[in-house]
């Protein structure tokens, strides 16, 4: 869920800015409307409207009353931005919001919520966005080898290389999330743990999810662990 539904649960008024975690293309475009003249705005001919598909056909919805017969100036940009994104993020999907917003309150009451504000509390729903592997490491526990040992260093080496997306793979291949708790890998349980497998190295690297373990036979090279380690990323999609 993008921050604006937090943001919805939480009852704050959604902002143009919000607009950037949902549709970053629009949100720069919309953006770069700053840079247009006077006469350029004329030329556009935008008015208080936005294109929205219903059933499969474009329709112009007005983001204000007269919308249809009202142009957007450089005076108006900013009013135009914000009830665009309005509209977009909350006005012409409410009914789903709310239904979003009191599911989401049956299961954490209003006075929790509002201790967060909208990103902690995707957080806290979702998990850390971005994967530290630094802290991954760290907070790694080794049963039936160590961390001096030169396959785990090449293991600790292929994961640092990975792109976010072949990380997340990775990662949820093993714990069965896509994402760190709230907290990070301080704060996952079972902690994260690498095990000594006793398989030949032919066989692929063993995951349990329930304990957010990985059990790595010793493989030979790096590359026959990259190998390995990379049928663990592509059986995840």
């Amino acid at each position: 869920l993008c921050p604006s539904i937090y943001k919805f649960i939480l009852g704050k008024p959604i902002t143009f800015e919000d607009l950037k975690y949902f549709d970053r293309q629009q949100y720069g475009t919309l953006l770069k409307m700053n840079e247009l003249s006077d006469q350029d705005l004329f030329d556009l001919d935008q008015k208080f409207v936005v294109a929205v598909s219903v059933t499969g056909i474009d329709q112009l919805w007005p983001v204000k009353a007269y919308g249809y017969e009202i142009p957007v100036t450089k005076q108006s940009l900013d009013e135009y931005r914000e009830l665009r994104a309005q509209f977009l993020l909350d006005v012409q999907i409410r009914s789903q919001l709310e239904q979003i917003a009191f599911g989401f309150k049956e299961v954490i009451p209003s006075y929790v919520a509002e201790i967060f504000n909208e990103f902690e509390l995707q957080e806290l729903v979702s998990g850390q966005k971005e994967i530290s592997v630094s802290d991954w490491k760290k907070y790694t526990v080794y049963v039936g080898c160590s961390p001096n040992e030169l396959d785990i260093a090449w293991f600790w080496s292929i994961v640092g290389n990975l792109n976010s997306k072949d990380l997340e793979r990775l990662f949820e291949s093993i714990t069965g999330s896509p994402n760190p708790p709230m907290g990070g890998f301080e704060a996952l349980f079972p902690q994260f743990t690498i095990s000594r497998s006793r398989n030949p190295i032919d066989h692929a690297p063993e995951t349990h999810t329930c304990f957010n373990l990985l059990s790595l036979p010793r493989y030979p090279s790096r590359e026959v662990l990259e190998l390995k380690l990379g049928l663990l990323i592509n059986n995840s999609e």
